[in-house]
């Protein structure tokens, strides 16, 4: 009886032993197999701007971990899913909007936020933006369109129309407008505010009259004297033309006024035409002479001022450098640099440009080494580096 007991309390051991080792192993086996998911992370959620105008945009862009999907709130007619992990998106928000980012998967949902202020305009900001047309200058029977923007006006009004548009009962307060202006006329954008106060701009149309001659007022160089490989700069100014043109230029159409840099391989004259609505052309023209590089002037040129304050004295000596005779010379000299009143030794002319200075009977030949003189009176103070130059024959 003792024996049977003993084994029966054997056997009832064992197989505790055996459910408890079994028991722990198959506990092991989940504990390896089962991870619960992890929860997901937003990095960063940010806007490219967070104040804006009305109008403008932003651009946001976010960065999430262990995410499955993402969302943002406040966005209308979003057609396409997100990024779960990176990504950016452009939005134009309409008013002051909060965005929310909802990032989930099965380890939770997470959310951050960013706000977008937009200003608007205030009622009270009443402007013409901008009042233009496509061409300030027109010959007679072209036409111009008008380009006209407003802020928070009531109505406008365009005086200056002609006839034919003045029959349109109301102009948009933002728009174009063709006209067809028969003389030189001002056109003037009156904008009237919610407040009924009034502003306005003006735009200026000039039509040229038909059969009316072109004017050159202006056809000048920056320098009539340069070495070879520089450049000068031609100047212009035309009035009441049709076309300019300039020698040597290729192009059929220059501007009214304007200027043009050149770089003359040897003394060229360039000669400025102009059309005028009559059909006649005119000219006018300027030399630029070019010196090669190993060729030096002949004449060197010295002088003296006697300087008075409001006057000056300029004794000047002109030095034949060369070996060969000058058997005649003549001096250069710009108006806009000097005020001549009294010249001796010499005689004195004039152009639009310049002083032209010639020799008398006794000091026009000048042999190799020799000096000749001369002086002349003059308002003002002299200019320490002034613009001369010799005319040879």
């Amino acid at each position: 009886m003792l024996k049977r007991y003993k084994l029966m309390m054997k056997i009832i051991f064992l197989c505790s032993a055996i459910f408890f080792l079994s028991s722990k192993s198959f506990s092991n086996v989940l504990a390896t197999t089962y991870e619960p998911a992890k929860p997901p992370k937003i990095l960063s959620f940010t806007a490219s701007s967070n104040k804006i105008k009305a109008g403008d945009s932003i651009t946001l862009s976010w960065y999430v971990l262990n995410a499955t999907k993402v969302e943002i709130s406040g966005i209308d007619n979003l057609d396409y899913e997100l990024s779960p992990i990176s990504g950016g998106l452009k939005v134009t928000p309409s008013e002051t909007t909060t965005y929310y980012l909802t990032a989930s998967s099965e380890g939770g949902t997470v959310q951050a936020s960013i706000t977008v202020a937009v200003e608007k305009s205030s009622p009270d900001f009443f402007n013409i933006d901008y009042f233009y047309g496509s061409e300030s200058e027109i010959s007679l029977g072209e036409t111009v369109t008008l380009y006209w923007k407003t802020t928070n006006a009531k109505s406008i009004t365009i005086i200056g129309l002609e006839k034919i548009n003045e029959e349109l009962t109301s102009l948009p307060l933002s728009g174009e407008l063709e006209v067809f202006p028969m003389e030189t006329t001002d056109y003037i954008l009156i904008a009237v505010g919610e407040n009924y106060e009034i502003i306005y701009k003006i735009f200026t149309v000039t039509v040229a009259e038909e059969n009316k001659p072109a004017k050159i007022n202006n056809f000048s160089t920056s320098a009539s004297k340069i070495n070879k490989g520089e450049s000068v700069i031609l100047l212009w100014d035309v009035s009441e033309a049709k076309s300019v043109t300039i020698s040597g230029y290729p192009t059929d159409y220059l501007p009214l006024n304007g200027k043009l840099t050149v770089t003359p391989k040897k003394t060229t004259t360039y000669v400025l035409e102009a059309i005028g609505y009559d059909g006649v052309t005119v000219k006018k023209e300027v030399t630029v002479t070019v010196i090669e590089s190993n060729v030096e002037d002949p004449l060197k040129l010295d002088y003296v001022v006697h300087d008075w304050g409001d006057e000056y004295i300029m004794d000047v000596d002109i030095t034949n450098l060369s070996n060969d005779t000058v058997d005649y010379w003549s001096l250069l000299l710009k108006k806009s640099e000097f005020d001549i009143s009294i010249i001796w030794g010499a005689t004195l002319s004039e152009n639009d440009e310049y002083y032209i200075i010639s020799p008398l009977y006794y000091n026009d030949i000048i042999k190799p080494g020799v000096t000749v003189s001369f002086g002349f009176q003059a308002y003002d103070s002299p200019k320490k580096n002034f613009f001369y130059e010799f005319l040879l024959d």
